[in-house]
């Protein structure tokens, strides 16, 4: 059985890299800890030298939006339209291109 506790967030951040720099820098005196969502890629290095912990919870599995993103006057180029021809193929059921 997973049990949840619902937090009041203090601030929402949109950028990795400000979320992780507010983990670094909340004090362990803080009554509420500072818990995020990130990436495992975006705090490798801080978990390999142990200035992090990351957590596995048993039982939920998180879902996010990817996307694929080139410049504007390359949107017919050929190797953008194999890109995601590919990808398509993966995932035929839940992926959409939309169109322009």
């Amino acid at each position: 059985m997973l049990i949840v506790k619902v937090l009041k967030s203090k601030s929402i951040l949109t950028s990795s890299t400000a979320v992780k720099q507010t983990l670094l820098k909340c004090k362990l005196e803080e009554k509420t800890p500072t818990v995020s969502i990130l990436s495992k890629h975006i705090i490798a290095d801080e978990v390999e030298r142990g200035e992090l912990f990351t957590s596995k919870m048993k039982g939920l599995k998180l879902t996010r939006m990817l996307y694929l993103c080139y410049l504007k006057d390359r949107k017919h180029d050929a190797l953008i339209d194999s890109v995601i021809n590919y990808l398509m193929s993966k995932h035929p059921n839940k992926a959409t291109v939309p169109t322009f």
